[in-house]
């Protein structure tokens, strides 16, 4: 998530909420990457560490 906001240069909250709002690259670039290190960390959490 943080690669995501240095990516876009700026904060999680402003890319996130507000540059989405007004259709910006940075902010749904910001979003992409959001929504990929949830997905990422929610994945070994909780499928890689059961199976093991």
């Amino acid at each position: 998530m943080g690669l995501g906001a240095g990516l876009s240069k700026g904060t999680f909250t402003s890319n996130g909420l507000v540059y989405t709002a007004i259709l910006s690259t940075q902010g749904w670039l910001a979003l992409l990457f959001t929504i990929i290190g949830c997905w990422s960390a929610s994945f070994v959490l909780y499928i890689v560490k059961k199976s093991n």
